[in-house]
């Protein structure tokens, strides 16, 4: 019997074949405004619109630690990870005009598994016109890492921060809640088929949308902003710290996600939505703008004197907090 071919893997091209690979996946990618340097120089070249200023992330996923590859398809996994540094841009209220790559895999990474996650990120790169101007390749013995750098631009003096909630404001939340942590759930316990498709569980968690045309449409609006990434509470907890005051939300108004339970909603990181507070004088307004960009957002609590985060109506269920250093 013939033996089947090996699959082609990393170790079998240069880092110059590698690098024209990723290249060719983004190809398709328009930005807003074409880098003056990109891809092929020791650094990219980019300019800025007179009058703003550079807004920069940077985030990571780690096979093991932010997903599974026999779990995760890889096209989810480019996915999130760009969606996670577009939804930090979309927080300040920043337009997106690229990002850097940089890939740490061992040699013997099949060629397929790469292609399939440079194609989720070149798609949802499309959708933001945000292109790859650059980035590095390293070769590792350890997990798949994949960090990406995302940069963006605001007008000077305007982008939204974690800091400017006031007594009086009102507290909201885009889109629903929990719906990241009911996914992972499904994903851990491998349960598949039509039922969870048409529940749109796993959407949630493999496919979360930054909400990059919400945080522009919240400039004028929001005085403070954040994106949940690491959990309602925690996320939240982080706002009020920053803006000196007392958050107080009643969790029975969260727009929890169909089959999700409050604890998820409050504990779920990787959610990407915005949490944001608005001064109640310009609630009519912050709803026009949403239903101008087609999100859904709703009030949960209010801002007031003080320090720190209450919950009303708390679920006696334990809420997850994720931390990278937290012993497992």
């Amino acid at each position: 019997m013939a033996r089947r071919p090996r699959p082609r893997q990393l170790a079998d091209l240069d880092e110059a074949a590698i690098i024209e690979r990723l290249q060719r996946a983004f190809l398709h990618v328009v930005p807003k405004r074409a880098p003056r340097l990109g891809i092929g120089d020791d650094a990219a070249v980019l300019s800025l619109r007179a009058g703003h200023q550079l807004v920069a992330t940077t985030d990571a996923a780690v096979e093991g630690a932010d997903f599974l590859r026999d779990r995760f398809p890889p096209r989810a996994v480019g996915h999130r990870v760009l969606a996670q540094n577009l939804s930090d841009l979309a927080a300040m209220g920043a337009t997106p005009i690229g990002f850097l790559l940089t890939l740490c895999a061992a040699p013997e990474t099949a060629l397929t598994w790469v292609d399939a996650v440079a194609r989720g990120m070149a798609a949802l790169a499309a959708a933001a016109r945000c292109p790859l101007v650059g980035g590095d390749l390293s070769a590792t013995s350890g997990p798949v890492t994949i960090s990406i750098t995302a940069l963006g631009e605001i007008a000077r003096g305007r982008a939204l921060t974690r800091a400017g909630a006031r007594p009086g404001d009102q507290v909201w939340v885009s889109g629903e809640l929990g719906g990241a942590a009911l996914g992972l759930e499904w994903l851990l316990a491998a349960r598949s088929g039509a039922r969870v498709a048409a529940r749109g569980v796993l959407a949630r968690l493999l496919r979360p949308e930054p909400r990059l045309a919400l945080g522009r449409a919240l400039r004028p609006l929001a005085s403070a902003c954040v994106d949940v990434s690491d959990g309602l509470v925690i996320d939240l907890e982080r706002l009020a710290l920053a803006s000196g005051a007392r958050l107080t939300i009643d969790a029975s108004l969260l727009p929890v996600a169909r089959g999700a339970s409050t604890a998820q909603a409050l504990g779920s990181g990787e959610e990407l939505e915005l949490v944001f507070t608005v001064p109640r004088a310009r609630a009519t307004a912050m709803r026009r703008a949403a239903r101008r960009v087609g999100v859904a957002v709703c009030v949960i609590g209010e801002v007031g004197s003080g320090s720190g985060l209450i919950i009303l109506h708390r679920p006696r269920a334990r809420l997850a907090r994720f931390d990278h250093f937290a012993r497992r």
